[in-house]
């Protein structure tokens, strides 16, 4: 319709409203009290056991039978780790295994989708998540530790796909007529309208290829909220000298980002709000161990989320206290 000239035909509207799996009549307004549209999380599970005969199915650690058994203690987070009054989806998309009715496979593969409205209720169901399947994966005696893979793309084009979606946002931002044959995308004679007034693309970055990506394109860098001050100097320095290797140092611009909360004190602090922020840094700095390194040393030797403690996190990280604080 856009190529076969509608925009032409159509004046440029004052206000565009889109919809997305909201099943109302055509000329129907629906509204609704409080929040309605969720967060999601989508992820990849690989599971390992050993494969075999189905003759002799002693000799092999079944990863189907795994999955099987996983599938169903899923369904119990929900149902008993998520109160009745919060909102919580868990669910089993796709489960691939095996090629052969009598051969038991080495391997399977769990896709899932996550979805709340709270960030507390979704890092809850991700470390729910990753805690039954390791749980499982350690009954059945697996060879391997499982692998867990947010939002379940290749991760060999994982990156080309994503730098080209960048490119393809900033020339539709533009307002130019978009002719884009990339590797991933192919978007012929088509652009934005109405255009974008002043718009702001930041990248989030927790590594340095991230701040160089965000160098490279003379995007904002948005930083994370998990590592201290000098993890974020380290960063924008190589952020900066990245700008410089691109020539797009005018472009740059660095937001921080930190977590807060604001109480009477520092022991409401602690015992109102630090349990749920911590089960949400300790998912990340648990699960990507790059992160570490020798600027977290206080991380070093800490082995479960209890041993994560408030007194030590705080210092550089968080915003939190009383006013007067």
């Amino acid at each position: 319709m856009v190529r076969g000239g509608l925009a032409e035909l159509v004046p440029t509207p004052d206000v565009a409203l889109a919809q997305h799996v909201l099943a109302y009549p055509s000329g129907t307004v629906g509204t609704h009290p409080g929040p309605f549209l969720s967060t999601a999380a989508s992820m990849r599970v690989t599971l390992h056991g050993r494969g075999s005969h189905g003759s002799m199915p002693q000799l092999s650690v079944d990863p189907v039978v795994l999955a099987a058994m996983i599938v169903v203690r899923l369904q119990g987070i929900v149902a008993r780790e998520v109160a009745p009054d919060d909102f919580a989806v868990l669910t089993v998309g796709r489960i691939a295994a095996g090629t052969k009715s009598n051969i038991i496979p080495d391997d399977a593969v769990i896709d899932l989708n996550l979805r709340a409205y709270d960030e507390t209720i979704r890092t809850l169901l991700i470390d729910a998540v990753t805690r039954v399947v390791k749980g499982e994966c350690a009954a059945s005696g697996s060879p391997k530790e499982p692998e867990f893979e947010l939002y379940g793309l290749d991760k060999s084009t994982q990156v080309s796909r994503f730098e080209e979606s960048i490119e393809l946002v900033l020339k539709a931002w533009s307002g130019e007529d978009i002719d884009h044959d990339g590797k991933h995308f192919q978007v012929k004679g088509t652009k934005i309208t109405p255009s974008p007034v002043s718009p702001e693309l930041w990248l989030g970055a927790m590594s340095e290829p991230g701040v160089r990506r965000a160098a490279k394109f003379g995007l904002t860098w948005c930083t994370d909220p998990l590592h201290n001050l000098d993890v974020m100097k380290h960063w924008a320095g190589q952020y900066r000298d990245f700008g410089k290797e691109f020539g797009t140092e005018g472009k740059q611009n660095v937001v921080l980002l930190r977590d807060g909360w604001v109480g009477d004190d520092l022991d409401e602090v602690e015992r109102v709000w630090w349990p749920a922020i911590r089960s949400e840094h300790w998912f990340y700095f648990s699960q990507v161990p790059r992160w570490v390194a020798d600027r977290e040393p206080f991380l070093q030797g800490i082995e479960k989320e209890e041993d994560f403690l408030f007194d030590n996190h705080r210092k550089d990280r968080l915003i939190v206290g009383s006013p007067q604080d």
